[in-house]
């Protein structure tokens, strides 16, 4: 999506947001914008402060400062159930004594709907989320899996502007949570709803988002689409937080269209050729992702390549690809991960002396302050 869509495609507006506990910050002054048909993801770890504003849209929980506007008009102070907004729950909500169709038809006969629109609204969305052959069936009877679906439909049934959904696959085991992802994804695709989605789960922010934004601490720290945010992170935390990676502190040395970092404890230097705002003598980390590193017995002859010897400490093989862990001089840590199937993974034992190497375009340098 574009990001500097105009205010009219607009759908949800959070404006310096805060909430405070006595004197605890579960959330800082907070600005996100979501509009029309944008899946974001709020992920973050515990205590990040991402079910607060949740819970801060949902009118769960009222904010400290600031304003949340939907489309936008300001429902900061409108209690939950004026808002209109679609809520799905981690384990579901559903009613127990009611058939899936009833559970679905709930939210319209509240509403006060017609009965003979609800019949064809109920039918219509349990034909979206394939459960129309399961209307007569009560909620014990369904697989974790086809619960979560009816729990959606009945959020789809009264076409709220915005989807909220907290954890809503945690409780899922995880081939149903990669089935219930796609499944996700697919709606979200058809039918162009509006969601705000908290996990903390990577792959499922990566999957499902059309931006993902990073929490800690109560603050965000960093709001990007996936891509942006695994190949160019803004700090140490997102680096680690999104995805494996390695993470080398040292010193700028040099600028220019190739910048020199030298490694700490004597370590060596590595090269980058990514934009970087560091200046010589400023702190930094070098960081490159585990998948963008080759492993050699020797150094080999490309002069442009970083080169780091390293000592093999083991190979762990966890399907298609298998993570080598080494130690380099100055007690570096790294890890790379290569194909499975590679052959010489076969030779490869602890204690082994290695090269690791890796191109200066995939060396990304972050300011070693932020993280201090």
């Amino acid at each position: 999506m574009n990001a500097t869509a105009n205010s009219e495609a607009v759908r949800l507006r959070v404006d310096g947001v805060s909430k405070q506990y006595g004197d605890m910050t579960a959330l800082a002054a907070t600005d996100l914008v979501i509009r029309k048909g944008e899946f974001v993801s709020l992920l973050g770890p515990s205590g990040s402060g991402k079910t607060t504003l949740l819970n801060i849209v949902a009118g769960a929980a009222m904010p400290s400062t600031g304003r949340v506007l939907l489309d936008g008009r300001d429902i900061t102070h409108l209690p939950s159930r004026e808002r209109n907004l679609g809520m799905v729950f981690q384990h579901y909500a559903l009613i127990p004594h009611m058939t899936v169709f009833d559970n679905v038809a709930f939210p319209l006969k509240v509403r006060g709907v017609a009965k003979n629109e609800i019949a064809d609204r109920v039918r219509a969305v349990l034909a979206t989320v394939r459960l129309d052959q399961l209307t007569d069936r009560k909620p014990s009877q369904l697989s974790g899996g086809q619960q979560q679906r009816v729990s959606i439909a009945r959020c789809l049934v009264y076409d709220p502007p915005v989807i909220l959904m907290d954890e809503p696959l945690g409780a899922l085991d995880k081939g149903l949570r990669e089935a219930m992802q796609f499944e996700i994804k697919r709606l979200h695709r058809q039918l162009g709803i509006t969601a705000l989605y908290v996990t903390h789960d990577q792959d499922e922010a990566m999957a499902l988002s059309d931006r993902i934004c990073v929490m800690n601490n109560g603050s965000i720290a960093q709001l990007s689409a996936a891509r942006e945010l695994y190949y160019q992170p803004t700090s140490k935390f997102v680096a680690e937080f999104l995805g494996e990676s390695n993470v080398l502190p040292g010193k700028v040395t040099s600028s220019g269209s190739t910048i020199e970092v030298e490694l700490d404890e004597g370590a060596g230097s590595v090269r980058s050729t990514q934009p970087c705002t560091l200046k010589p003598g400023e702190q930094a980390f070098a960081m490159m992702r585990p998948e963008s590193i080759s492993i050699a017995a020797t150094p080999g002859q490309t002069a442009a390549d970083n080169k780091l010897a390293c000592t093999v400490e083991g190979v762990e093989f966890i399907g298609g690809v298998s993570r080598v862990r080494l130690r380099a001089a100055g007690n570096i840590a790294l890890s790379v991960k290569l194909l499975s199937s590679h052959k010489p993974l076969a030779t490869l034992a602890s204690g082994d002396h290695v090269w690791v190497t890796w191109s200066p375009s995939d060396t990304i340098l972050l300011d070693r302050t932020h993280d201090a």
